[in-house]
């Protein structure tokens, strides 16, 4: 009984933070237009997030592509066609931001003004800013 006690108490905080941190979703962004589909994901700090989990999706939520943050936090999807699409960047240790966009050329290679993704722990909102 004790070690069934033991294993509940080191288990329920892992499976509380997991479920708060997936309940916190924040869906308030506005669409707006990019010329590519290209970004840098900071976490709270400003510091890049290597290894984050980036996917493209048409309207009807549908992953049509993913790809994972570099080194520096940065992350490009060349050959998108022009349309509306939507933006989900997911981390485990961070609340997922999403955001839709409307893509007005078509994504090839070759320069790309970044998007910005800040991931925010729990309880707070991530968020994806337009291209300066």
């Amino acid at each position: 009984m004790v070690r069934t006690i033991r294993a509940v108490l080191l288990v329920l905080p892992v499976v509380i933070t997991g479920l708060y941190v997936s309940a916190t979703t924040c869906v308030s962004n506005k669409k707006f237009k990019v010329k590519a589909v290209c970004g840098v994901v900071t976490d709270p700090t400003g510091v890049p997030i290597p290894d984050v989990d980036v996917e493209l999706e048409n309207v009807q939520s549908v992953v049509l592509q993913q790809v994972r943050t570099s080194e520096d936090g940065r992350f490009y999807m060349p050959n998108i066609r022009k349309g509306e699409y939507a933006l989900r960047v997911k981390s485990r240790y961070f609340v997922q931001a999403w955001q839709p966009f409307v893509l007005t050329k078509s994504s090839a290679k070759g320069r790309c003004t970044p998007m910005s993704v800040r991931l925010e722990l729990a309880g707070r909102c991530s968020w994806v800013s337009k291209p300066k």
